[in-house]
């Protein structure tokens, strides 16, 4: 991917048809973008942060003609608002990872899939229409901010109910959550 920019202060967005924005207006073109890395293990962040010279452009999924709304007949839903692309980022010449990336008004993330995935992501991202692709991109990004939510809602949840236990082990720190007492 290379950067481009409309005008000297505008945002920096993808020159390509997925027209991704990248979060910055800086004179500077953004040389990195930190995505979700959905294969990473259970000890790290799960955040990586990728050069945008090593994603190369698949396909992108565009919202197309506006929808019918379930509870007006004449009114049309659009989803321009969310754009999405689906990139290979090439670590190596022999290891790719698809990557998708989302942008809408608050911003714009993304999520890495395992390199295995390379052969299915090909297909999918070149075999389905671009609304087809849009609405895939958009039920994957949606799960994945669900899930995400959900989780933060136990953390909160277990700290309230006071079921969080710092612990030590071999050097680390981790927290432990305690079960939730049964009611009598």
């Amino acid at each position: 991917m290379n950067p481009i920019q409309s005008h000297p202060g505008s945002y920096w967005h993808s020159n390509d048809a997925a027209d991704i924005w990248l979060n910055t207006f800086a004179a500077e073109k953004p040389e990195t973008i930190k995505v979700f890395d959905s294969g990473a293990s259970e000890s790290s962040s799960g955040l990586v942060t990728i050069p945008l010279v090593s994603l190369r452009f698949i396909s992108a999924g565009i919202f197309g003609e506006g929808r019918p709304c379930s509870f007006n007949s004449k009114s049309k839903w659009t989803g321009d608002s969310h754009r999405y692309g689906v990139y290979f980022f090439e670590e190596d010449p022999n290891k790719q990872h698809p990557v998708i990336l989302e942008t809408h008004g608050g911003g714009t993330q993304g999520v890495m899939f395992p390199s295995y995935t390379t052969d299915l992501w090909s297909v999918i991202a070149v075999g389905l229409l671009p609304e087809q692709l849009w609405d895939m991109c958009h039920n994957i990004m949606q799960y994945g901010a669900n899930m995400q939510r959900a989780t933060e809602k136990r953390i909160h949840s277990a700290f309230v109910e006071d079921r969080l236990i710092k612990r030590r082990r071999h050097g680390n720190v981790y927290v432990e959550t305690k079960p939730v007492e049964p009611l009598l």
